[in-house]
């Protein structure tokens, strides 16, 4: 089996949050007892929590020659 490297770019995905606008939401918690799975969040500036269907922060990848798939 042959190696095969891509280039990409990396992201780093943040939420604000809702409350005061000027932090942003970090995972403090993950809620697997029922389907879906959620994840618990507190702001860094102003620690309001909320649960969200996806975990912040989160890195996320594209490719940078998207037509050599």
């Amino acid at each position: 089996m042959a190696e095969i490297k891509k280039e990409v770019r990396t992201f780093i995905i943040n939420k604000s949050c809702d409350k005061c606008n000027k932090g942003t939401m970090e995972m403090i918690k993950v809620n697997v007892i029922k389907e879906p799975i959620t994840y618990n969040h507190k702001c860094n500036f102003c620690a309001y929590e909320e649960t969200l269907d996806k975990k912040y922060p989160t890195i996320e990848y594209e490719f940078i020659n998207e037509g050599e798939l």
